[in-house]
């Protein structure tokens, strides 16, 4: 009877932990989604060097030259058509990104911070005068 209950249980964990990783379906319809992963790569990478280092790290102390948690690209700031800028503070970190060139493929602008929830905005077309 113990047996079932950790069966269970480790069933229920993953279960939670797929939910959280694993982005709803219209996420993975929506063109942003990589930009959204890329987002929580970010937070990933920042708990593991915050539980390392005592603090939170710019994108360059995640990448390859520092701790290694992010992929090069990702560390310089441009991936996927978005810049992503994070900015750490003593009680935690930011996180921005916006498309390169706003179009129909990559048309909003994100943030989130420590708390992991990721707020979106449309980005504002660019008007021609």
């Amino acid at each position: 009877m113990v047996m079932n209950i950790r069966r269970v249980g480790v069933g229920t964990f993953l279960a939670v932990v797929a939910a959280l990783l694993l982005p709803p379906r219209t996420l993975r319809e929506n063109p942003d989604a990589p930009v959204i992963a890329n987002i929580r790569a970010i937070h990933t990478a920042e708990t593991e060097f915050f539980s390392c280092y005592g603090r939170y790290g710019g994108l360059s102390e995640l990448g390859p030259t520092g701790a290694d948690l992010l992929p090069v690209e990702l560390a310089e700031g441009r991936l996927q058509g978005y810049t992503f800028v994070v900015r750490p503070s003593g009680s935690g970190y930011t996180v921005q990104t916006a498309p390169i060139k706003p179009d129909r493929a990559h048309f909003r602008s994100y943030y989130s911070d420590q708390s992991f929830v990721i707020h979106e905005t449309r980005a504002q077309a660019q008007s021609q005068r």
